[in-house]
């Protein structure tokens, strides 16, 4: 991940072992199947070769409250020293290259800034590449919609997939809690979650640092 962050040319070659992948895995299936895989690496690590090797490709943009997520990053010790797996799939972006404008004199001073930081980051990226590849059919969903069977028969629709029975059902399930994770960790609050965001924002734009448009990925309630 972190040659693609900062080195994406001369990585290049080496990181379309993704393109590869997903080649053997589409002809293993039978004709006219779709091929798909939710992942946040993506905008990290692997877009540009796989939109570069592809002509009829949907990306989904599929975004949470920040404050939410930024809740969920800090109940598991995300950034910290304590959760060792959290460098294994996440950037420093003022370290490993940001779709960002990072002041050259900033310092996260906590995991909390590391990990608004890192937010912040992703946000760009998820803004910034449906104009670098124009070609490509994006669509941005909301956390809260499709998690309602009404706004994913909305998605389904957008894709030009039929709904069944199935996925109804699949949209009342709930998954991936990780309370597991969180169990022994102080929580903290999603108010306090928007004051310090809030704060970060402040402080990073005084230095003349970039914060993209937070107005997407704040919550509808």
């Amino acid at each position: 991940m972190v040659r693609a962050l900062v080195d994406p040319e001369g990585s290049r070659e080496e990181r379309r072992v993704k393109v590869s992948g997903i080649n053997f895995l589409a002809a293993m299936r039978p004709a006219r199947r779709i091929y798909a895989e939710t992942s946040h690496m993506f905008c990290k690590s692997f877009h540009d070769v796989v939109l570069g090797a592809y002509s009829d490709v949907d990306v989904i943009i599929l975004r949470r409250d920040i404050a939410e997520t930024l809740k969920s990053f800090l109940d598991l010790g995300f950034f910290g020293p304590g959760e060792v797996t959290w460098p294994m799939w996440m950037h420093r972006p003022e370290e490993h290259g940001s779709f960002l404008r990072i002041p050259p004199d900033f310092v996260a001073r906590n995991a909390t800034e590391q990990a608004i930081l890192y937010l912040l980051d992703i946000e760009k990226r998820a803004q910034t590449l449906p104009s670098r590849y124009p070609e490509v059919r994006f669509h941005a969903y909301r956390l809260e919609e499709i998690a309602r069977p009404e706004g994913a028969r909305h998605l389904f629709a957008s894709l030009g997939l039929e709904w069944a029975e199935a996925s109804e059902a699949a949209t009342r399930r709930l998954v991936n809690r990780r309370s597991e994770r969180k169990t022994g960790r102080v929580a903290v609050g999603l108010d306090e979650c928007n004051v310090l965001i809030s704060d970060f924002e402040t402080r990073f734009a005084a230095l003349g640092g970039e914060i993209p448009d937070l107005s997407l990925c704040r919550s509808l309630r």
